[in-house]
């Protein structure tokens, strides 16, 4: 009797210690079978977005929109079947917020799983403010130019402000300052620079304009912008633009391609119709047939023709049929 007594005193005081715990714990943690409806809800100390009495005996789907019910369904029949824990996140709308949930699905027993979830949002909220301030830093960082400098109206380098490594004509070991841009660059590039400083500074306006230059053995595009930065000087602005360059030439030269398979198989004047065409182009005409169609008994004609004969034969109907097509402006197209 006194070791019964014992059994319940001790089973009572293991059922008080879970519930301080479940009481100390802010997850939500319920029990679902394999069907997705809950069987249970523990008494823990959560949010009201989190535990509700009212789950017993509802399914995932009378709870959720039916692709988040179908991917948690998913969840738990894959942990019964595995045999192990499924880590997920799912949002869920409550008071017309959205909030990001955190849960973990273990298997219980052979049909039940336990499911441990926890309120993210802060987490969720704090990632995407993370991801939008890289977005934002890496688009200030794409629109910094490579290279910035300052020169006055009559050609001097009067100050080097910014400039990545290999974006620069001039050495990063050499001091421009104070320097005419004519011992700086070639002559093409400095003709440039001075045209635009000067068109810059005679009309108050940014002008822009795109050169190539060969650095480091390749061929760099890039494009310039000139601004006015004081009385009688500009500030110019470099920047690389070759990817852009690059994705221009391969269209271009995917159009051309194109172009020319048009014109393997279509004249030029169907070909270019069907490029300024939005719709359709051809016209039924009621009275044009086939030609072969025409020929009353081909088929026996030809089978009583040696192979020369028959070529002949058909050189002439097709030297007919050419002039006609000449005769009134015709296009022939060809078929593969």
């Amino acid at each position: 009797m006194a070791a019964q007594l014992g059994r319940m005193m001790y089973q009572k005081q293991v059922e008080v210690e879970q519930r301080a715990m479940f009481a100390a714990m802010t997850d939500a943690v319920m029990v679902y079978d394999y069907a997705g409806i809950c069987l249970r809800v523990a008494p823990t100390n959560t949010t009201a977005v989190l535990s509700s009495e009212t789950q017993v005996g509802r399914s995932l789907h009378q709870m959720f929109p039916p692709e988040t019910a179908d991917y948690l369904l998913d969840c738990i029949q894959t942990a019964l079947t595995s045999r192990t824990t499924q880590n997920v996140e799912y949002n869920v709308t409550w008071d017309g917020q959205q909030v990001w949930l955190e849960a973990s699905i273990s298997p219980l027993n052979e049909d039940t799983v336990i499911w441990v979830v926890r309120d993210v949002s802060d987490r969720a909220a704090a990632q995407a403010a993370l991801q939008a301030s890289e977005a934002r830093n890496r688009a200030i960082v794409t629109a910094i130019p490579d290279l910035m400098f300052r020169m006055s109206a009559d050609g001097i380098y009067l100050d080097r402000i910014k400039s990545r490594q290999n974006q620069d004509l001039v050495s990063p070991d050499c001091d421009p300052v104070g320097k005419p841009i004519a011992e700086l660059y070639p002559s093409d590039i400095v003709e440039r620079q001075l045209y635009y400083a000067k068109l810059a500074l005679q009309t108050g306006k940014p002008q822009v304009y795109e050169q190539e230059v060969w650095m480091n053995q390749k061929l760099q595009y890039e494009e310039v912008r000139v601004v006015v930065s004081g009385e009688s000087e500009v500030l110019f602005m470099v920047r690389d633009n070759g990817d852009r360059k690059r994705a221009e030439l391969a269209l271009r030269l995917a159009k051309q391609q194109s172009e020319r398979l048009l014109l393997n198989i279509l004249p030029r004047p169907i070909a270019d119709r069907l490029k300024q065409a939005t719709g359709v182009i051809a016209e039924q005409y009621d009275n044009i047939t086939i030609l072969f169609a025409d020929i009353v008994g081909f088929t026996s004609l030809s089978a009583q023709l040696s192979p020369i004969e028959l070529v002949n034969f058909l050189n002439q109907i097709f030297s007919t049929f050419d002039r006609l097509a000449e005769k009134y402006g015709l296009e022939k197209i060809k078929t593969i």
